[in-house]
C-alpha cells in the first residue's frame, strides 16, 4: 500500500462510524478528497488513515433510525463540540445553519473545554 503525507490542504470527506460492542470503541472508515494548496489544488483521493484538523468549516451528522434496527448506543461529538438537531425529519446529505437545512455542529465555549 502506498501512503502519502500531505500538508496545507483543503479536504472533503465522508464515512461511517460503528460502535464495537465487544470493546466499546468507536471505529471510523473515512474517505477523503484533498487538494494541495501550493500546487493549484492537485488532488488526492483515498482512505484517511490519520489527520490533524485545524479548522472544521462544516460537519454533517446523520443517524440511521427506523430502518429495521435499533442502535444500542449513540456516538457523541468530540470534546468541544455540541450537536444541534432540528425538530422533525432531518434531510440527508445537507448541512448548514439556516432554516431546516439539517444538522450542524458548532463550537461550545465552557470552562470544561480545553
Amino acid at each position: 500500500m502506498v501512503q502519502s503525507h500531505l500538508t496545507n490542504v483543503e479536504a472533503l470527506g465522508c464515512g461511517t462510524l460503528a460502535h464495537d460492542l465487544d470493546t466499546g470503541a468507536v471505529l471510523s472508515h473515512i474517505h477523503t478528497s484533498v487538494g494541495l494548496k501550493e500546487r493549484a489544488a492537485t488532488g488526492y483521493t483515498s482512505r484517511l488513515l490519520a489527520a490533524r484538523v485545524q479548522v472544521a468549516a462544516c460537519l454533517c451528522w446523520s443517524e440511521a433510525e427506523g430502518v429495521g434496527f435499533e442502535p444500542t448506543s449513540r456516538v457523541t461529538p468530540a470534546s468541544g463540540f455540541q450537536a444541534h438537531r432540528p425538530a422533525g425529519p432531518t434531510p440527508a446529505l445537507t448541512c448548514g445553519n439556516a432554516g431546516t437545512r439539517g444538522p450542524r455542529m458548532t463550537p461550545v465555549r465552557s470552562s470544561s473545554v480545553a
